[in-house]
């Protein structure tokens, strides 16, 4: 019986001393938050964090800004416009924004350097007065807030310096342009077979598929030559057959067997192309801003390229 109750009694004092050793670590853990170089070492981390933060702000609110459509469909998908991009950053450049930026600027990208440096800027004048003011800085006060008005206001400079309003008017002009000439293209072609074909109907010596094979060559029609899409042709292309598979993915998860309507499944074409115009006219803007910043080269050459890789399903892999 007192051997029971002396081992109860070793346990509690065992207990209480565990209890008194966390307090006291806890303790010593709140009074080291509190020295100068715990807070300069935040301080240290916040800022380098902060880069990215800052340079995804800025891209994603050039890219909204960029999209040639109406400002409510940016509105009601602002956040999905946000992971869109941030998503094609690291399809290009897996180490995000700020790494991607600093290889265009080891590349010779004026553009992208004078935006890094007004970024540090930020940094340094957002982080400034604490880090004179160490003592009185009180820790939960370091973390970095992009959405604090004092950053706020400074990205706001940092777009009017740069003119990024006016660079992301261009941008959208400039796809607008691409787009208008890719439809007017495709309207010729169009007409340019429908004229063939009532050429051809109304030739009385096309008697056979043999002379319709000559009269189609005789036009260099039909001679195998190698397809280059351009780079919006590539993209529709990824984009339409991205967006078939997801919705033959989805009627093959559908079984009608389990559904008392017993009606069928189908894809809507129109829909599903206007969808693909849509994400396309998208990607097309975010490559228009890779090429006014100078982050990867975009010329004729390296288009071509890019069309392909996504024509033939390259892009997203």
């Amino acid at each position: 019986m007192d051997t029971t109750l002396n081992d109860r009694e070793s346990k509690v004092i065992n207990f209480m001393d565990e209890v008194e050793k966390i307090k006291n670590s806890q303790n010593a853990e709140e009074q080291y938050k509190q020295t100068d170089d715990y807070k300069l070492k935040c301080i240290k981390n916040e800022k380098e964090k902060a880069k990215g933060i800052c340079l995804d702000a800025i891209f994603s609110k050039i890219y909204k800004d960029a999209i040639p459509m109406d400002d409510s469909y940016k509105i009601s998908h602002g956040k999905d416009l946000d992971t869109e991009f941030n998503d094609f950053i690291n399809m290009r450049c897996h180490k995000g924004m700020e790494y991607y930026i600093k290889e265009a600027i080891k590349n010779g990208s004026e553009p992208a350097k004078r935006l890094m440096e007004a970024v540090n800027t930020l940094i340094k004048e957002e982080y400034q007065d604490k880090e004179l003011n160490i003592k009185d800085t009180n820790v939960n006060e370091i973390p970095f807030d992009v959405n604090s008005d004092s950053v706020q206001d400074r990205l706001k400079v940092i777009s009017s310096n740069m003119n990024l309003p006016e660079i992301s008017e261009i941008i959208k002009d400039n796809v607008k342009a691409q787009v208008r000439e890719e439809i007017e293209k495709s309207k010729k072609e169009d007409e340019d077979m429908k004229n063939l074909q009532d050429e051809l109907n109304n030739d009385p010596t096309i008697t056979s598929e043999g002379a319709i094979e000559k009269a189609l060559n005789l036009r260099g029609i039909g001679l195998k030559k190698e397809y280059t899409p351009s780079l919006i042709e590539g993209i529709m292309v990824n984009k339409l057959n991205t967006l078939k598979e997801s919705s033959e993915n989805v009627i093959k998860e559908y079984s009608p067997e389990d559904d008392n309507t017993n009606e069928s499944v189908s894809i809507d074409a129109d829909a599903l192309n206007k969808l693909a115009f849509i994400e396309s006219v998208k990607e097309l803007t975010k490559w228009n801003i890779v090429s006014t910043f100078n982050l990867e080269k975009v010329n004729k050459y390296t288009s071509k390229k890019i069309a392909n890789a996504y024509a033939s399903g390259l892009i997203n892999k």
